[in-house]
């Protein structure tokens, strides 16, 4: 019968998606009905059109663009079930369970783990040593539904918040095809979730962007990957409005908020070591080195 594809598979905020977990089930032979993005999602973002947009045009998928929820649930009925993958919208029990094999999810993180709208950067930001991905039913208890299955990642500790995305896709993508078959034909009814372990992440706000020196440069350095693209670690050095884009930390003592120019390398102390400045972006102009934005600024 078919599956209605939800969501634009931006697992995390301000990454470049691909659009693999939906190429990956055109691949493997599964036939996709429509395609149904949040159009005030979209509508919060710069003017482009999504990786699934593209992939849907290409295949003669329909784009719903609309949100409609009546209009989805007819769609429902035609179809086997929905797929979904980061829509920005909770869907009501009605949508829901209009689909007779209900609604899939891909979630990147080892649910019960790290529920809600920031997983990726959630692990990136408290140093996890493991993530992964799980394959979910759709309820109405945010990430809440039962697990079909999961798959692990063992994180190096350097990940940015792009590659990290872009590893937990791929395994997504590939473990959902590889479920898909039992979960339609019933075989695989999924596992519920300990609620009682469950952890729950935040909503990033701009202002988390605005870096504290006051915080130990393990945790600042953990927020420039984590933050990268959006909200990004913003600060001001010797009066130059900069973002950070690539750092590592330094034993080195320093004052907080301090800053010291060693070896063509900005040093700026933070509450417990330094953060080592190697590529920045100043207000209105490119990416650079830290040693290209020295040669051209006296700080």
């Amino acid at each position: 019968m078919g599956l209605v594809f939800f969501g634009n598979e931006r697992l995390a905020n301000s990454v470049n998606e691909s659009g693999v977990i939906l190429s990956s089930l055109l691949d493997a032979g599964h036939e996709i009905h429509h395609l149904v993005i949040n159009r005030a999602e979209r509508r919060s973002r710069k003017k482009h059109e999504d990786a699934v947009v593209k992939i849907a045009h290409a295949n003669g998928i329909n784009v719903i663009d609309l949100w409609d929820e009546d209009r989805v649930i007819e769609l429902a009925k035609e179809s086997e079930a929905g797929v979904l993958a980061s829509f920005g919208h909770i869907l009501k029990d009605e949508v829901i369970g209009a689909f007779d094999k209900g609604i899939i999810n891909v979630h990147p993180s080892l649910l019960p783990e790290f529920r809600g709208p920031t997983p990726i950067e959630s692990a990136i930001l408290g140093n996890s040593s493991k993530t992964g991905v799980s394959i979910m039913a759709l309820a109405s208890v945010m990430d809440g539904g039962d697990v079909y299955a999961r798959a692990d990642y063992n994180m190096r500790g350097d990940e940015t918040k792009q590659e990290l995305y872009d590893i937990l896709s791929e395994r997504g993508a590939q473990l959902l095809v590889e479920q898909l078959p039992s979960i339609l034909d019933g075989s695989n009814k999924g596992e519920p979730q300990n609620h009682d372990e469950a952890t729950f992440t935040k909503l990033i706000i701009k202002s988390d962007g605005e870096i504290d020196w006051d915080l130990p440069a393990e945790v600042l350095e953990r927020q420039v990957r984590a933050f990268a693209g959006w909200p990004s670690s913003r600060a001001l050095l010797a009066g130059h409005e900069i973002t950070i884009t690539k750092s590592h930390v330094s034993e080195r003592d320093g004052k907080a908020g301090g800053y010291e120019v060693i070896d063509k390398e900005i040093v700026i102390g933070c509450g417990e070591g330094s953060l080592v400045i190697e590529e920045l972006k100043p207000a209105g102009r490119a990416n650079m080195s830290a040693e290209a934005f020295l040669a051209g600024n006296k700080i």
